[in-house]
């Protein structure tokens, strides 16, 4: 994600927020709430370019808050500035981890997967599709996990490897590729057993060997009904209630 990119997903962020909270405070307290983040962001932008001091292949928000080198730059900030902003503190962290609602993330995935399939078409590698949907989705600000292993417990064994996600997004909702030309009966099955396993509510299953994307989208819900904020108008397995 570019510079700008990233100022106009804060900017998207911050308003989100405010609109959230608009009806449920006073006109003085949403003003001090939306100028109090403004004022937030400005000090960590602002800091962030202080400690980077111009190193475009630096990225102060990219550092762990337990990295040795910490400690100087520390020192350094709080003689100089005056005060001191550890990297998971700054706004653009902050905003990051503030975790999306699981159907806004799922209509981005949607929305992304249909102008993949559109650009390359049908019949490439489930790889192919699954590298480049998780680098568009990264290049929105989400989080994504490729073939991410997940451990199973089971009246006292243990599984290290009990089975692999192809992609977890944002921490919460799950997306499994294929690229054929009939999905199986077990493929939905298979989904909502991971969604269980991992208590999440809502997954994906999208095939893009199907001629029209639309006729290759699944949603597989489990324990799921706040479907207030979808946007999505495709086929819906019913999953545990």
């Amino acid at each position: 994600m570019t510079h700008i990119q990233q100022n106009e997903e804060l900017k998207r962020r911050i308003w989100q927020i405010a609109n959230d909270v608009r009806g449920t405070v006073d006109g003085w307290d949403f003003k001090q709430y939306v100028l109090g983040a403004l004022f937030y962001r400005f000090i960590s932008e602002n800091f962030a370019r202080y400690i980077e001091g111009g190193d475009e292949s630096f990225r102060y928000a990219d550092i762990a808050d337990d990295n040795e080198d910490l400690a100087a730059i520390k020192d350094d900030a709080s003689k100089t500035k005056g005060y001191f902003i550890y990297p998971s503190q700054l706004f653009v962290n902050v905003v990051a981890k503030a975790r999306r609602d699981v159907e806004e993330v799922a209509a981005l995935v949607v929305d992304t997967a249909l102008q993949v399939h559109k650009d390359l078409g049908p019949g490439l590698l489930e790889t192919v599709y699954e590298a480049v949907l998780a680098k568009m989705l990264e290049s929105q600000g989400l989080k994504v996990e490729r073939q991410k292993s997940i451990p199973i417990h089971y009246q006292g064994i243990s599984l290290d490897e009990g089975f692999r996600l192809d992609l977890l997004v944002d921490g919460q909702l799950i997306v499994e590729l294929k690229s054929v030309e009939i999905i199986h009966p077990v493929h939905p099955k298979q989904l909502l057993t991971y969604l269980r396993l991992m208590d999440l509510p809502l997954g994906l299953l999208i095939n893009f060997g199907a001629p029209l994307l639309k006729e290759g989208l699944s949603r597989v819900v489990n324990k799921h009904n706040n479907f207030a904020s979808s946007r999505l108008r495709v086929h819906q397995k019913g999953g545990a209630s």
